[in-house]
Protein backbone atom coordinates (compact mmCIF):
# COMPACT_ATOMS: atom_id res chain seq x y z
CA UNK A 1 0.00 0.00 0.00
CA UNK A 2 2.84 2.42 0.79
CA UNK A 3 4.00 2.18 -2.83
CA UNK A 4 0.58 3.02 -4.26
CA UNK A 5 0.49 6.13 -6.46
CA UNK A 6 -3.30 6.41 -6.78
CA UNK A 7 -6.00 5.56 -4.26
CA UNK A 8 -9.80 5.89 -4.18
CA UNK A 9 -11.82 5.37 -0.99
CA UNK A 10 -15.62 5.48 -1.25
CA UNK A 11 -17.76 4.98 1.84
CA UNK A 12 -21.50 4.67 2.27
CA UNK A 13 -23.85 7.60 1.79
CA UNK A 14 -25.06 7.37 5.39
CA UNK A 15 -23.02 9.56 7.73
CA UNK A 16 -23.16 7.24 10.75
CA UNK A 17 -21.70 4.32 8.82
CA UNK A 18 -19.06 6.19 6.84
CA UNK A 19 -15.40 5.23 7.37
CA UNK A 20 -13.39 7.64 9.51
CA UNK A 21 -9.77 8.68 9.04
CA UNK A 22 -8.34 9.65 12.44
CA UNK A 23 -4.60 9.84 11.88
CA UNK A 24 -2.12 10.76 9.17
CA UNK A 25 -2.10 8.60 6.06
CA UNK A 26 1.36 7.07 5.74
CA UNK A 27 1.48 6.82 1.93
CA UNK A 28 4.69 8.55 0.79
CA UNK A 29 4.43 7.44 -2.87
CA UNK A 30 0.81 8.53 -3.33
CA UNK A 31 0.24 11.23 -5.97
CA UNK A 32 -3.55 11.04 -6.46
CA UNK A 33 -6.20 10.54 -3.76
CA UNK A 34 -10.00 10.51 -4.08
CA UNK A 35 -12.01 10.35 -0.85
CA UNK A 36 -15.80 10.09 -1.07
CA UNK A 37 -18.32 9.74 1.76
CA UNK A 38 -15.51 9.70 4.31
CA UNK A 39 -15.26 11.41 7.71
CA UNK A 40 -11.98 13.27 8.32
CA UNK A 41 -11.52 13.38 12.07
CA UNK A 42 -7.85 13.80 12.90
CA UNK A 43 -7.82 13.74 16.69
CA UNK A 44 -4.01 13.93 16.78
CA UNK A 45 -3.47 16.87 14.43
CA UNK A 46 -0.90 18.56 16.70
CA UNK A 47 1.21 15.42 16.77
CA UNK A 48 0.88 14.41 13.13
CA UNK A 49 0.57 17.89 11.58
CA UNK A 50 -2.32 16.99 9.34
CA UNK A 51 -3.89 13.95 7.70
CA UNK A 52 -1.79 14.27 4.55
CA UNK A 53 1.56 15.35 6.00
CA UNK A 54 3.07 11.92 5.36
CA UNK A 55 1.82 11.83 1.76
CA UNK A 56 4.98 13.54 0.61
CA UNK A 57 4.18 13.39 -3.13
CA UNK A 58 0.43 14.01 -3.05
CA UNK A 59 -0.49 16.38 -5.88
CA UNK A 60 -4.14 15.67 -6.66
CA UNK A 61 -6.78 15.51 -3.90
CA UNK A 62 -10.54 15.21 -4.35
CA UNK A 63 -12.84 15.36 -1.32
CA UNK A 64 -16.39 14.43 -2.30
CA UNK A 65 -19.13 14.61 0.31
CA UNK A 66 -16.56 14.40 3.09
CA UNK A 67 -17.37 15.59 6.59
CA UNK A 68 -14.55 17.56 8.20
CA UNK A 69 -14.62 18.09 11.96
CA UNK A 70 -13.68 21.39 13.58
CA UNK A 71 -10.57 20.09 15.32
CA UNK A 72 -9.27 18.71 12.03
CA UNK A 73 -9.32 21.82 9.92
CA UNK A 74 -5.85 22.16 8.37
CA UNK A 75 -4.57 20.72 5.12
CA UNK A 76 -0.96 21.72 4.58
CA UNK A 77 0.72 20.25 1.55
CA UNK A 78 3.59 21.75 -0.42
CA UNK A 79 3.08 19.62 -3.53
CA UNK A 80 -0.66 20.07 -4.07
CA UNK A 81 -1.37 20.96 -7.70
CA UNK A 82 -5.07 20.06 -7.92
CA UNK A 83 -7.61 20.27 -5.09
CA UNK A 84 -11.33 19.56 -5.51
CA UNK A 85 -13.63 19.81 -2.49
CA UNK A 86 -17.24 19.07 -3.46
CA UNK A 87 -20.60 18.38 -1.84
CA UNK A 88 -19.35 18.37 1.72
CA UNK A 89 -17.02 20.17 4.11
CA UNK A 90 -19.61 20.62 6.82
CA UNK A 91 -17.34 22.58 9.13
CA UNK A 92 -14.15 24.57 8.48
CA UNK A 93 -11.26 23.61 6.21
CA UNK A 94 -8.09 25.70 6.05
CA UNK A 95 -5.88 24.85 3.10
CA UNK A 96 -2.26 26.02 3.03
CA UNK A 97 -0.89 24.96 -0.33
CA UNK A 98 1.97 27.17 -1.56
CA UNK A 99 2.17 25.46 -4.97
CA UNK A 100 -1.50 24.74 -5.63
CA UNK A 101 -2.35 25.52 -9.26
CA UNK A 102 -5.97 24.42 -9.69
CA UNK A 103 -8.82 24.66 -7.19
CA UNK A 104 -12.39 23.51 -7.89
CA UNK A 105 -15.04 24.09 -5.23
CA UNK A 106 -18.47 22.62 -5.96
CA UNK A 107 -21.54 22.84 -3.71
CA UNK A 108 -19.66 22.91 -0.42
CA UNK A 109 -21.79 23.88 2.57
CA UNK A 110 -18.99 24.67 5.02
CA UNK A 111 -16.26 27.28 5.19
CA UNK A 112 -13.16 26.94 3.05
CA UNK A 113 -10.13 29.14 3.67
CA UNK A 114 -7.37 29.08 1.07
CA UNK A 115 -3.81 30.31 1.01
CA UNK A 116 -2.45 29.51 -2.44
CA UNK A 117 -0.14 32.20 -3.84
CA UNK A 118 0.54 30.23 -7.06
CA UNK A 119 -3.09 29.44 -7.85
CA UNK A 120 -3.76 29.96 -11.57
CA UNK A 121 -7.22 28.43 -12.01
CA UNK A 122 -10.27 28.70 -9.74
CA UNK A 123 -13.74 27.27 -10.28
CA UNK A 124 -16.24 28.15 -7.57
CA UNK A 125 -19.81 26.85 -7.67
CA UNK A 126 -21.52 27.06 -4.30
CA UNK A 127 -24.67 28.49 -2.72
CA UNK A 128 -22.96 31.33 -0.89
CA UNK A 129 -19.80 33.43 -1.23
CA UNK A 130 -19.43 33.51 2.58
CA UNK A 131 -18.21 29.92 2.45
CA UNK A 132 -15.03 30.97 0.68
CA UNK A 133 -12.07 33.02 1.91
CA UNK A 134 -8.84 33.37 0.00
CA UNK A 135 -5.60 35.32 0.04
CA UNK A 136 -2.60 35.27 -2.19
CA UNK A 137 -4.40 35.22 -5.56
CA UNK A 138 -1.99 37.35 -7.58
CA UNK A 139 -1.28 34.55 -10.12
CA UNK A 140 -4.89 33.79 -11.06
CA UNK A 141 -5.45 33.58 -14.82
CA UNK A 142 -8.77 31.75 -15.09
CA UNK A 143 -11.85 32.05 -12.87
CA UNK A 144 -15.32 30.52 -13.11
CA UNK A 145 -17.52 31.96 -10.38
CA UNK A 146 -21.13 30.96 -9.75
CA UNK A 147 -23.53 31.23 -6.85
CA UNK A 148 -27.18 31.89 -6.05
CA UNK A 149 -26.85 35.18 -4.17
CA UNK A 150 -29.18 37.27 -2.04
CA UNK A 151 -29.83 40.93 -2.80
CA UNK A 152 -27.80 42.14 0.18
CA UNK A 153 -24.68 40.30 -1.04
CA UNK A 154 -23.74 42.92 -3.64
CA UNK A 155 -20.87 44.78 -1.98
CA UNK A 156 -19.29 41.60 -0.60
CA UNK A 157 -19.45 39.93 -4.02
CA UNK A 158 -17.75 42.86 -5.72
CA UNK A 159 -15.05 42.84 -3.05
CA UNK A 160 -14.41 39.21 -3.87
CA UNK A 161 -14.36 39.84 -7.62
CA UNK A 162 -11.76 42.53 -7.10
CA UNK A 163 -9.43 39.81 -5.78
CA UNK A 164 -9.50 38.30 -9.28
CA UNK A 165 -8.03 41.42 -10.88
CA UNK A 166 -5.23 39.57 -12.72
CA UNK A 167 -7.48 37.09 -14.53
CA UNK A 168 -7.32 36.68 -18.29
CA UNK A 169 -10.39 34.46 -18.65
CA UNK A 170 -13.44 35.15 -16.49
CA UNK A 171 -16.75 33.30 -16.42
CA UNK A 172 -19.55 34.61 -14.20
CA UNK A 173 -23.05 33.49 -13.30
CA UNK A 174 -25.74 35.80 -14.59
CA UNK A 175 -27.55 35.69 -11.24
CA UNK A 176 -24.69 37.65 -9.67
CA UNK A 177 -24.83 40.46 -12.20
CA UNK A 178 -28.61 40.83 -12.05
CA UNK A 179 -28.58 42.00 -8.43
CA UNK A 180 -29.47 45.65 -7.89
CA UNK A 181 -27.01 45.72 -5.00
CA UNK A 182 -24.21 44.72 -7.39
CA UNK A 183 -25.16 47.53 -9.76
CA UNK A 184 -25.08 49.98 -6.85
CA UNK A 185 -21.75 48.65 -5.63
CA UNK A 186 -19.94 49.11 -8.96
CA UNK A 187 -21.47 52.43 -9.99
CA UNK A 188 -18.42 54.49 -9.03
CA UNK A 189 -15.73 51.85 -9.24
CA UNK A 190 -13.03 51.55 -11.92
CA UNK A 191 -12.60 48.21 -13.64
CA UNK A 192 -9.90 46.08 -11.95
CA UNK A 193 -9.57 43.66 -14.90
CA UNK A 194 -6.72 45.15 -16.92
CA UNK A 195 -5.55 41.77 -18.29
CA UNK A 196 -8.92 40.37 -19.32
CA UNK A 197 -8.99 38.55 -22.65
CA UNK A 198 -12.35 36.81 -22.50
CA UNK A 199 -15.56 37.21 -20.50
CA UNK A 200 -18.39 34.66 -20.42
CA UNK A 201 -21.70 35.23 -18.67
CA UNK A 202 -24.42 32.64 -18.34
CA UNK A 203 -27.07 31.66 -15.80
CA UNK A 204 -26.40 28.89 -13.32
CA UNK A 205 -30.06 27.93 -13.55
CA UNK A 206 -32.30 27.97 -16.59
CA UNK A 207 -35.38 29.39 -14.86
CA UNK A 208 -36.28 33.03 -14.26
CA UNK A 209 -36.53 35.95 -16.65
CA UNK A 210 -35.55 34.88 -20.15
CA UNK A 211 -34.28 38.29 -21.21
CA UNK A 212 -30.64 38.97 -20.43
CA UNK A 213 -29.93 42.56 -19.52
CA UNK A 214 -26.49 43.43 -18.15
CA UNK A 215 -26.57 46.98 -16.72
CA UNK A 216 -24.12 49.47 -18.19
CA UNK A 217 -22.47 50.03 -14.81
CA UNK A 218 -21.69 46.33 -14.54
CA UNK A 219 -20.36 46.14 -18.11
CA UNK A 220 -18.06 49.09 -17.38
CA UNK A 221 -16.79 47.44 -14.22
CA UNK A 222 -16.03 44.19 -16.02
CA UNK A 223 -14.70 45.54 -19.32
CA UNK A 224 -13.69 49.15 -18.77
CA UNK A 225 -9.99 48.28 -18.42
CA UNK A 226 -10.05 45.65 -21.20
CA UNK A 227 -12.32 46.94 -23.97
CA UNK A 228 -10.90 44.45 -26.50
CA UNK A 229 -11.78 41.35 -24.50
CA UNK A 230 -14.12 38.91 -26.24
CA UNK A 231 -17.57 38.70 -24.64
CA UNK A 232 -20.03 35.79 -24.72
CA UNK A 233 -23.41 36.18 -22.99
CA UNK A 234 -25.77 33.21 -22.87
CA UNK A 235 -29.50 33.45 -22.21
CA UNK A 236 -31.52 31.06 -20.07
CA UNK A 237 -33.00 29.57 -23.18
CA UNK A 238 -29.54 28.83 -24.53
CA UNK A 239 -28.25 27.12 -21.40
CA UNK A 240 -31.08 24.59 -21.53
CA UNK A 241 -29.01 22.93 -24.23
CA UNK A 242 -26.21 22.40 -21.71
CA UNK A 243 -26.32 19.94 -18.86
CA UNK A 244 -25.99 21.79 -15.53
CA UNK A 245 -23.48 22.58 -14.10
CA UNK A 246 -21.16 22.33 -17.13
CA UNK A 247 -20.17 25.55 -18.82
CA UNK A 248 -20.74 26.10 -22.52
CA UNK A 249 -17.43 25.97 -24.34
Amino acid sequence: MKRAKALTVIGTKYLFTQPTIKSSLDLPALTTLHLENVVLDNEKRDKYNGLFSKCLNLKNLTLSNCSIHDHNDYFTQDKFSYLTPEKGLYSVANVVAPHLKNLTVEDCTGHLKIYAPELTSLKYEAPCYENFYARGLSCLEKVEFFMCPFEEDGHAIIKMLQQFHNVKHLTLGLEILELESVVDAVSNLPSPFANLKSLKIYPRRDYGEKKVNIPTQVKNFLLGASPNATVSIYSREEVKAFKYPKCPK
